[in-house]
């Protein structure tokens, strides 16, 4: 008994030097694929800071995550920052990394921040993906062209930051402290996705009018998703916008790469005169004090 006991404890501390080990053996390996990755489909400078991997905080599962993370412009954008992450992680299935194909599981994107820009030519910083050469030939074995596979259930923002400005048409829009939350397994033919978000601060102004100021938005959805024909049916759905409650029904097809079939129907939950009120654009609020 006491020789199964030394066994024993002996599997199991050799268990825990390899989920320590595991990580920081395959580090370079999945860093290297992480960088031809990017590499092969931007147009900008990509920087991080800290590049960790771990199996313990993730486990059955390899988490990879990016400290600092930070897209920037260049030619006509050069030093406007595009998108910007405190942490950037991913979950990946660990028996994947043996194959050659990384099998994403989740991402997380803590405290993203996106600044969109239009310039007066119309150019966007934005358009970062690197020209396709029309003479290169099309492998038939589509499913071996990428190192990486999305096998997504979970995709997470946490208080993030986007902001949109139209210098074309005198537009600018912003959005703060961004929750989002989208639940589901994409590696099935058909399934429920689940969307929980909120916004604490919604901002619109166009040619000088402030539209919305400071808006709340929240908005939670159930989606039937069939994956294969991408046909989308949506249902118990509903937004608030400051008091505004509102919910729409229907569907959203994708039947073939150039038509889309859509059938939405919006309806308000509430129609009571405060909700009403609480949409008025924010320059106009002040006559509105007494009421």
């Amino acid at each position: 008994m006491k020789k199964f006991y030394i066994i024993f404890l002996s599997a199991i501390f050799l268990i825990l030097v390899l989920l320590i080990a595991i990580p920081f053996v395959f580090k370079n390996q999945i860093m290297e694929k992480v960088k031809q990755e990017v590499n092969k489909n931007v147009l900008a400078k990509v920087e991080w800071e800290n590049f960790s991997v771990s199996l313990l905080r993730g486990f059955p599962n390899l988490k990879v995550s990016m400290k600092n993370l930070s897209v920037l412009g260049i030619n006509k954008f050069e030093g406007d920052t595009l998108v910007a992450f405190d942490e950037f992680a991913i979950k990946v299935d660990l028996i994947s990394i043996f194959s050659g194909k990384i099998k994403v599981k989740s991402i997380i994107l803590d405290k993203p921040v996106v600044n969109a820009i239009v310039l007066p030519d119309s150019s966007v910083n934005w358009d970062i993906t690197l020209p396709s050469e029309a003479e290169s030939p099309v492998s038939e074995d589509t499913s071996a062209s990428s190192a990486m596979v999305i096998k997504l259930k979970k995709f997470q923002i946490n208080d993030g930051r986007i902001s949109y400005n139209d210098k074309l048409y005198n537009m600018s829009a912003s959005i703060k402290g961004l929750n989002f939350d989208l639940s589901g397994d994409f590696s099935e033919d058909f399934t429920n996705l689940n969307i929980v978000s909120t916004v604490s601060a919604l901002t619109f102004t166009m040619d000088g009018l402030s539209y919305l100021k400071n808006a709340k938005l929240d908005f939670k959805s159930v989606i039937a998703a069939d994956l294969v024909k991408y046909n989308f049916t949506f249902s118990e759905n509903e937004i608030k916008l400051n008091d505004l409650k509102m919910g729409f029904e229907g569907s959203f097809g994708m039947p073939n790469d150039i038509d889309m079939t859509m059938d939405i129907r919006f309806f308000a939950k509430e129609s009571e005169f405060k909700s009403i009120l609480s949409m008025v654009p924010a320059v106009y609020m002040k006559d509105f004090e007494g009421i």
